[in-house]
């Protein structure tokens, strides 16, 4: 639907859109510890995660990061950090954020429209934190070994959280890593940026 307006001479145009116009992309980052570390970015949509993830191991950031960020404020034992993106135009992206301290880069694909765009609320996962209770302890090792002998299902953030060499399987391998990171031995935790 075209929506037409009259100028001052009373004849009816189709407003040409401003270049650069857009509308505010917004939302929260929910984390386990109140360090100002995360870094937030919009991606176009047809750049892969694998090439996002690469990025964040890189630390050469090729999205556009946001224009502002708050200050991560207490919520229970979590803390939440806002983040805003001005003027995104119209169209499919991938919002990814990067917050160091082993903690899974979270991506989410959304698609912004003419009116603000609220992400809402994002969890931010630890590696290896499967029940996600904000520590990487024995118990996680167990889930993960459950998962592996098909005792139980994982969801797409606990797999995430699951993957700790980062190989996109989740093995007993990845259990055996939560052990030796919780026993201070040298573990696949030790590359995680």
């Amino acid at each position: 639907i075209q929506r037409f307006v009259c100028d001052d001479s009373g004849y009816p145009y189709v407003p040409v859109p401003e270049y650069g116009a857009g509308v505010t992309v917004s939302g929260t980052a929910v984390s386990w510890n109140d360090s100002n570390d995360a870094q937030y970015y919009l991606y176009p949509s047809t750049t892969s995660d694998a090439d996002i993830k690469a990025e964040w191991k890189s630390g050469g950031y090729t999205g556009t990061a946001c224009t502002s960020k708050g200050t991560p404020t207490a919520s229970g034992k979590q803390f939440e950090q806002t983040f805003t993106f001005d003027t995104v135009a119209a169209g499919d992206y991938k919002l990814a954020i990067f917050k160091p301290d082993k903690y899974v880069p979270k991506i989410v694909s959304i698609t912004v429209g003419t009116d603000a765009y609220d992400c809402g609320q994002l969890k931010l996962w630890l590696y290896g934190d499967v029940n996600y209770d904000g520590k990487v302890k024995a118990g996680d090792a167990t889930q993960i070994l459950k998962y592996t002998s098909y005792k139980r299902t994982f969801s797409e953030e606990e797999m995430l959280a699951a993957d700790v060499n980062n190989d996109g399987k989740i093995k007993a391998g990845d259990a055996t890593q939560i052990l030796k990171y919780t026993s201070y031995k040298a573990s696949a935790f030790d590359n995680i940026p």
